[in-house]
């Protein structure tokens, strides 16, 4: 679930940079694993080796992009829509 989630910024912001003038754009994230959230916010350290590559390769997009980004925790009950969304696309993907 956390790679999964680290995941998708990292294509989102990937994304981003395919983009032209970006330079009024802010950006923001909500995710609802707080373990990701505390670790992009710089609150929790990271010890899981492949979640620590995971975060330098979204700091390494964070400073190419340059623009205000902002990680905010949305628990998964508040979240029912999006949550309902990702599984129906999972599922027409097969997983």
């Amino acid at each position: 679930n956390n790679e999964a989630e680290y995941a998708g910024v990292i294509e989102a912001l990937s994304y981003l940079r395919t983009l032209g003038d970006l330079s009024n754009l802010k950006v923001n994230f909500f995710l609802d694993s707080l373990l990701v959230v505390n670790q992009l916010n710089g609150l929790f350290k990271i010890k899981n080796a492949p979640l620590r590559e995971l975060i330098l390769k979204v700091k390494i997009l964070e400073q190419q992009l340059n623009l205000p980004i902002t990680y905010t925790h949305i628990p998964r009950e508040q979240n029912n829509q999006a949550d309902s969304l990702v599984n129906q696309a999972l599922d027409a993907a097969g997983f």
